[in-house]
């Protein structure tokens, strides 16, 4: 049994700049909201650098509930949005343990980046984060495992997003360092084969996966996306945030979905 992204009554963050990329996350939060039966919370952060540095909370509570409305589309109750004087990724991080929440949702284009928003957020805080983007004519999904996180987190964390949306997964592995004598490629491929018919057999979303031996991951999944026509990219990403996260962010249009991973399987 697959465990939900998120559960009923859970809370989704959505973290905004007042900017059309923030009103795609909007838009998306709530309709996952609508999905899973949870709760949209909003965070808008004011940077240390931005002027003025003190703000009268009520009234920027209040253009943020217009600019909902205005550009989303989105009714907001102004206890559901807060404000904080503070480096974005850092308030999305002090929100999202606060509130418990279970998703984090974010737009393509943040202040500082979404490459950089989320490898800081994931440094402070093990929830998932989602890129949005605006939805694609295909409900289907990308999924790249390396296949070392432990209890397969990536896949999982798939899964449970087409269970709820009635998409499909293409799973991904990619072997960057191809071994070069026959044994070698035995003892490396596989393993690697074993596990993603195991995870093909067992999750009944996935629909195929694939075994790529490209020099660079990246790029072996953005062809696959592209390819796919995929409306999600969901990829691992540990503390230090990781170049395959990185240049996936800067590669795809897709809506990209980072799972915290835990300690690699020995």
């Amino acid at each position: 049994m697959v465990a939900t992204l998120v559960k009923q009554g859970d809370t989704i963050l959505v973290g905004t700049s007042l900017d059309a990329p923030s009103a795609v996350a909007l838009r998306r939060a709530v309709a996952l909201a609508n999905t899973f039966d949870a709760v949209v919370r909003v965070v808008h952060a004011v940077p240390w650098d931005a002027e003025p540095i003190r703000v009268r909370e009520d009234a920027l509570r209040r253009t943020i509930a217009e600019w909902a409305v205005r550009s989303a589309r989105i009714i907001l109750g102004l206890d559901m949005i807060a404000c904080r004087v503070e480096e974005p990724a850092m308030a999305l991080a002090r929100e999202a343990v606060e509130n418990d929440a279970s998703l984090v949702v974010i737009g393509a284009s943040q202040r500082r980046g979404p490459r950089a928003v989320a490898a800081r957020f994931l440094h402070r805080a093990s929830v998932p984060l989602l890129v949005a983007q605006s939805p694609g004519l295909r409900c289907s999904i990308v999924a790249a495992t390396d296949l070392s996180d432990r209890n397969y987190q990536v896949a999982h964390a798939a899964v449970a997003w087409a269970d709820a949306c009635a998409a499909r997964v293409t799973l991904i592995h990619n072997i960057e360092r191809a071994p070069t004598s026959r044994e070698a490629k035995r003892r490396q491929l596989w393993p690697a084969l074993r596990d993603l018919c195991f995870l093909t057999r067992a999750l009944g979303p996935i629909q195929r996966a694939h075994l790529s031996r490209a020099p660079s991951t990246p790029v072996a999944i953005s062809k696959l996306v592209r390819a796919q026509s995929a409306d999600l990219v969901v990829v691992g990403a540990r503390r230090s945030g990781g170049r395959t996260m990185g240049e996936v962010l800067a590669s795809t249009h897709s809506s990209v979905l980072v799972v915290p991973l835990g300690e690699s399987r020995g």
